[in-house]
């Protein structure tokens, strides 16, 4: 009776809210009013006491309403799963468009201004500020695509990202041909700018999985995309420069760009109209997004434990070739190989670790892994059994990271997880930016020709002590925060939980 009650005033209050019958509507819907005024402060209060009944004592007549709409639901859940599935395989093209690109830029770059293959400074430094334009201009746009995507929804921009990559991919291509660098930076520009794949690939991950699924949802997106992609893509982009020529994976790369481009038309869009909101393009920058993260000390606290591990992260990526190298005599092929393994693991390690520990246990103890594994993979030296072994908790500890961004994704309002997502990329970009130069040079200072005795280990254990300062900042952090945690939140309304509480 207090919900009718609640709901009746509501409706006086807001001429807004709807409440449909069982034989008119399978769920129960509250539709939230775009914009309060100050006026209106009781009415939003006696809205928040509907939800909390709802969520607290009001079940039965959330499952009146639910009565007969159990087609429904499961249709919703079967359409939810096919949005995560086809987001997931755009992805993976999206980087397997990548994945082509990579062996092959440092070849032409050489090309071009050697005219014989051979790396010199200057071919070096141009590709240096080729990748730097890349990365400057994500940085400057991830959180705008980001924020635009909770207003207009996430498929125009995935297939604004995928044609962004398959016209920056055919300008490479055209810059070799003529022998000329500036369609190259032209490519990485339009590259940048549209290089929101990672981010709103992500929300749209969030959009469709439920608070306790999505740790595990987005170490399988990260696995798949990622390490999948790079161990079919660099093989075929290697046997595409070898016999054909050093443009040939630009232009597969361009091509399955298009076509992934109108794959995008095939997939459902996970944020629904009735869910979007206003937004604030004052706030649609890099550091509108770092102001985000600072909206509690919880949020801030997962953002900087984030940060650090990706910084670490970071240094583990740009000198992993070179130190397997070094260190152990590996070939590229090998190294590279096992780096595609150990991205399926991320896929893989989430989902068998939280069937055992909550999300933030598991934070905890696979930073804790982590941080050992990095100073095991330091101080190891002639093994390969070894080698393997370490590399295994390697991988597990990595599962920290699409741990810590589902705990940081659940923090942010249903509406705003394109934001977060634009907001969590401008950290990955920021570690990028710093991390990639701080943690090549530190490889560099060690393996010197002019030591005595090159240590390539140590830029690991420069790592593992910044995974250390991330897993001290979450244990305290959490410690003094949790209660702000908004992972089931009591707030939620009934129309955003009927569809996942049903199938449990």
């Amino acid at each position: 009776m207090r919900n009718f009650v609640a709901l009746i005033l509501l409706y006086h209050a807001h001429h807004a809210s709807t409440l449909p019958s069982p034989s008119s509507s399978p769920s129960f819907r509250i539709t939230r009013p775009g914009a309060m005024q100050a006026g209106r402060v009781g009415a939003w209060e006696m809205r928040r006491a509907a939800d909390r009944e709802l969520a607290a004592g009001g079940r039965l007549l959330e499952c009146n309403a639910l009565r007969g709409g159990g087609k429904a639901v499961k249709k919703a859940g079967e359409r939810k799963a096919k949005g995560f599935v086809g987001v997931t395989i755009i992805a993976m093209l999206y980087f397997m468009s990548v994945a082509l690109a990579i062996p092959s830029m440092p070849k032409l770059v050489n090309n071009i201004l050697t005219g014989a293959g051979r790396v010199t400074s200057s071919s070096q430094m141009v590709l240096a500020a080729l990748l730097a334009t890349d990365g400057f201009f994500t940085f400057l746009t991830n959180n705008f695509w980001g924020t635009l995507s909770d207003r207009y929804g996430r498929k125009p921009f995935l297939t604004m990202s995928a044609l962004g990559i398959a016209v920056g991919a055919a300008l490479v291509a055209v810059g070799a041909h003529m022998g000329r660098v500036w369609p190259m930076f032209l490519g990485a520009s339009i590259d940048g700018c549209t290089s929101c794949m990672f981010g709103l690939g992500q929300a749209y991950v969030s959009d469709v999985s439920h608070p306790k699924e999505l740790a595990g949802n987005i170490g399988v997106f990260l696995g798949i995309a990622a390490g999948v992609s790079f161990m079919i893509g660099i093989p075929i982009s290697a046997v595409l420069t070898s016999k054909v020529s050093p443009q040939a994976p630009f232009i597969a790369s361009a091509v399955i760009g298009f076509v992934n481009s109108l794959l995008v038309f095939l997939i459902p869009e996970s944020n629904p109209e009735d869910d979007r909101r206003e937004v604030d393009l004052a706030n649609a920058n890099p550091w509108g997004a770092l102001r985000m993260l600072h909206e509690d000390p919880l949020m801030f606290g997962v953002a900087v434990t984030y940060f650090l591990l990706w910084f670490a992260h970071t240094g583990l990526q740009v000198t992993w070739m070179n130190f397997f190298d070094a260190q152990h005599g590996w070939p590229a092929s090998k190294s590279g190989m096992v780096l595609s393994v150990f991205g399926i693991g991320v896929s893989i390690m989430p989902k068998l670790i939280l069937k055992f520990l909550s999300l933030p246990m598991a934070i905890e103890l696979t930073l804790f892994i982590y941080t050992l594994a990095m100073v095991g993979l330091g101080l190891v030296r002639g093994s390969d059994i070894a080698v393997y072994t370490i590399l295994f908790f390697a991988c597990t500890g990595s599962t920290s990271l699409p741990s810590t961004l589902s705990l940081l994704t659940n923090q942010a309002r249903h509406n705003e997880r394109g934001a977060m997502q634009g907001a969590t990329e401008t950290i990955k970009t920021m570690c990028t930016i710093f991390a990639g130069p701080l943690m090549s040079a530190v490889f560099a200072y060690w393996i010197s020709t002019s030591r005595m005795n090159p240590q390539p280990g140590n830029v690991f254990l420069f790592s593992s002590s910044i995974l250390f300062l991330s897993f001290l900042n979450f244990h305290f952090t959490w410690a003094k925060h949790s209660k702000l945690d908004k992972t089931h939140s009591e707030d939620e309304p009934a129309s955003k939980r009927a569809w996942w509480h049903l199938a449990e």
